[in-house]
């Protein structure tokens, strides 16, 4: 059938699978969605779209609840989303407010789940016409604003404020030309680069397993209860503000991350640094609970919104979604606009209720039981993950055809981040994520000037 199921009816089997998929790419970093859709491609294609629909939207809501968990006990980002909550959670945790910083981040993403729910009743009665306003133009001027603000944020020394973005901008051209597609650029005649550099080993290489040598070297454990404390809903204090905050940054989300090409991480970085920003403007008071508010708000929000270029627009935004994007095709999928219809939107409306709730639930009793594992394997858990994320992150590129340049990119990335791991090298996989978004509009606004 090209198009939807014949029914919308929620599946509760995938619904569950999905959030199991999500706990387990939001527990181990470096994995993320791109390697749960990878594994689980197989087992999915037999289904109807809607239950592949349900599964991936139940993963991915899932895997930012559980990867929040994971960073700020651990200070390990499950993915690049996840960054703030390494910066702000794990810093309130070791302060003994582990509570509140995995409470905070429960409020922010289920908040961003009810706003994202609230847009989607709105895209279904005006989809129609909502495309227009996204216009090369806009998306320009959107794209510019945000490298700026990369650009110019703090740094601590010339390595961060000049060569880091440098490599990031270099990295992000090689490949691909964004209009022509049979013209590379920067590829030296070297077949392997044609396709770019791959994302996953980069961002393991370069942050996750210098982290974890640096978390295992210095042995950074929580001396709190036994070393992991209990989720003690007496700690938690909540601040009207709070949800105001969430909200406005949860609808600044939602539309940052409708646009094709942004992904979640730079949305929730981004925002992440613009409430930093305004902290140390206006002088909040616990400024780091604001900051990461702000990221995982705008975080779970998003979540949801990166998903409708793909299901109106047929664009995929990221890896996970190009898998998901192969199954849909496979499926003889018609991407756009009509595909929302009133089952439809309702029953997706029920999957973020659902998904939002057991994510708000788990929070608590999640963060405990990974305290529970940690306290009995610290001797060997960042070693074993290292081994584990290295392993996966091969298999990952075995099967899409750069093993040799995920080999390389891993073993230079990762020498590069062990010798550099004091210093912000997000900065980084930032302007590597951005340039090509950045580079491709651009050009395009260069074409179309040139029609006029």
């Amino acid at each position: 059938m090209g198009g939807m199921a014949a029914t919308f009816d929620i599946d509760l089997t995938f619904m569950i699978l999905g959030i199991i998929g999500g706990s387990i790419a939001g527990l181990m970093p470096g994995v993320a969605m791109s390697v749960l859709m990878i594994v689980c491609y197989p087992f999915l294609i037999p289904f109807e779209v809607f239950q592949i629909i349900q599964f991936y939207i139940s993963a991915i809501l899932i895997s930012q609840f559980v990867g929040s968990v994971v960073a700020t006990y651990f200070a390990i980002p499950g993915e690049m989303s996840s960054i703030p909550a390494v910066i702000e959670g794990h810093k309130m945790a070791r302060q003994g407010q582990a509570t509140q910083a995995i409470f905070i981040s429960a409020l922010g993403s289920f908040i961003g789940g009810a706003v994202a729910l609230g847009f989607l009743g709105i895209i279904w009665i005006y989809s129609q016409n909502i495309f227009k306003y996204f216009t090369t133009f806009t998306s320009v001027i959107v794209i510019t604003i945000v490298f700026i603000m990369i650009l110019i944020g703090k740094c601590k020394n010339n390595y961060e404020r000049f060569l880091f973005p440098i490599i990031g901008l270099t990295l992000g051209i090689i490949g691909e030309h964004p209009l022509d597609y049979q013209a590379t650029i920067l590829t030296f005649g070297i077949e392997m680069l044609e396709s770019g550099i791959p994302s996953m080993p980069l961002l393991v290489g370069l942050y996750t397993l210098p982290l974890l040598y640096k978390l295992h070297k210095e042995n950074q454990i929580l001396q709190v209860q036994n070393k992991i404390p209990y989720f003690n809903w007496k700690e938690i204090y909540f601040d009207i503000k709070y949800f105001f905050v969430s909200v406005a940054y949860s609808i600044v989300g939602f539309w940052y991350a409708f646009l094709p090409g942004i992904g979640l991480g730079l949305v929730s970085n981004t925002l992440y640094q613009l409430q930093k920003n305004l902290n140390d403007k206006f002088k909040f008071k616990n400024p780091g609970e604001y900051a990461l508010l702000a990221a995982e708000s705008s975080n779970n929000s998003g979540a949801f919104s990166v998903m409708l270029p793909l299901l109106i627009f047929g664009i995929p935004t990221n890896p996970s979604q190009a898998v998901l994007y192969d199954i849909l095709v496979e499926k003889s999928f018609v991407f756009g606009p009509y595909q929302f219809s009133k089952d439809f939107v309702i029953s997706l409306a029920l999957l973020i209720v659902y998904t939002s709730v057991i994510g708000f639930i788990l929070a608590g009793p999640m963060a405990r039981m990974l305290g529970m594992f940690y306290s009995k394997f610290e001797k060997c858990l960042y070693i074993t993950l290292a081994i584990l994320i290295f392993i996966l992150t091969l298999y990952m590129a075995s099967t899409t055809l750069d093993f040799t340049l995920s080999l390389i990119i891993l073993i230079l990335t990762g020498i590069f981040g062990t010798i550099f791991y004091e210093y912000n090298v997000l900065r980084i996989i930032y302007f590597y994520i951005l340039t090509p978004f950045f580079m491709e509009n651009w050009l395009r606004l260069g074409f179309h000037l040139q029609l006029l």
